[in-house]
């Protein structure tokens, strides 16, 4: 649920959270480099596109010098 959340960023105001429902659609993940799992990484999500109740989000994971480790994907259904 927390990529989808990247998806409420514009109306985060306006939902009342305790009536919110998210399902995921489908995800992925995508792995482009070795990485050790005890090193600093940093994780960047947005969502490029939401209407009609369903979203599509995705995340970026990068290393501590900037190098793109992993790639996540997930489309998911959000209603009130």
């Amino acid at each position: 649920a927390n990529l989808l959340i990247s998806a409420l960023g514009p109306h985060k105001n306006k939902i009342n959270f305790e009536k919110l429902f998210m399902a995921s659609l489908d995800h992925a993940m995508w792995f482009h480099q070795d990485c050790d799992i005890n090193d600093w990484m940093l994780y960047s999500t947005q969502s490029p596109h939401a209407s009609n109740s369903r979203a599509l989000a995705q995340g970026k994971v990068f290393s501590e010098t900037g190098q793109l480790i992993a790639t996540v994907m997930q489309e998911g259904l959000i209603r009130h």
